[in-house]
């Protein structure tokens, strides 16, 4: 039985690395093009690219400078997914697989789904949403996947975002929790090992589509640092006068109904399990 070959664009990013080990079990030859490699910012890497990509590879994109801030990054990456495209235009990919956000979705009182409006105001959400119609007129539609994850957590996260990652290297640290307000903007959080699980049933299925990686429940951050707080009780958690708007007006709830076309009553991991293990 001849291997699968997928190439990651972009192979040394939290999720990405996850998604890797995983595939590997399931005897892919993986193909990483890190940007220490290739320089998806230069022209240079149109040629470059077509020494590495072949007829019939799978591509798993998540290349990016994020989180885009200014307009110069945003303009940085378009300019890689051009470039990227210019290489591949002639080749016979198998299927694109791309990295999105959740970002470019428009804020909602409802849960968000698949056919939300999407018209981000933010560079970053809208950097995505640019990618993935650049994507739409190169590829059919019937070899794409785009994933938009919500929040991720997970132990080897290295951004350090305000939320359990951070949360809980504070406690581990006998520091306090600062808390934005009152904590009280509830978000959903997506485990970054079943993040990796759906996105690598999706890529050995080929399924195409656009698919909310999310669980469907939310938590606020208080509720967040108070189960941290349960295994760490020495951590005190602190609120604060909030400055500006809650980001998403507090709230970002999503409907996972397309998760079953991946994996049908998929199990996830709550927070609470996550830190009980810890």
């Amino acid at each position: 039985m001849n291997k699968k070959r997928i190439v990651f664009i972009g192979s040394n990013s939290f999720i990405a690395k996850n998604v890797i080990h995983d595939l590997k079990k399931l005897n892919y030859i993986i193909i990483k093009l890190p940007r220490t490699l290739i320089d998806l910012e230069s022209k240079k890497s149109i040629k470059q690219l077509d020494k590495f990509i072949k007829n019939n590879d799978r591509i798993f994109f998540a290349s990016g400078k994020v989180p885009v801030k200014n307009n110069l990054m945003y303009k940085k990456n378009i300019m890689m997914i051009n470039n990227f495209c210019s290489a591949i235009r002639n080749k016979n990919i198998n299927h694109f697989f791309y990295l999105s956000s959740d970002a470019v979705y428009s804020d909602s009182q409802r849960p968000l789904s698949e056919k939300s409006h999407k018209n981000p105001d933010n560079l970053h959400g809208l950097m995505h949403l640019s990618r993935e119609n650049i994507i739409k007129k190169i590829f059919p539609k019937s070899k794409i996947t785009i994933f938009r994850p919500t929040l991720v957590f997970g132990s080897d996260d290295p951004h350090n975002g305000y939320g359990p990652n951070k949360f809980v290297r504070l406690a581990r640290n006998k520091k306090n929790i600062c808390l934005f307000g009152n904590g009280e903007e509830r978000r959903d959080h997506i485990f970054v090992k079943d993040l990796s699980k759906l996105i690598c049933k999706c890529i050995n299925k080929n399924l195409p589509g656009e698919f909310n990686l999310a669980t469907g429940k939310l938590y606020s951050f208080m509720n967040i640092s108070n189960i941290i707080k349960s295994k760490y009780p020495k951590t005190q958690i602190l609120t604060s006068i909030r400055k500006g708007a809650m980001p998403h007006n507090g709230y970002r709830a999503f409907k996972i109904n397309n998760i079953n076309l991946i994996s049908n009553n998929f199990k996830f991991t709550t927070i609470e399990k996550w830190v009980k293990s810890l």
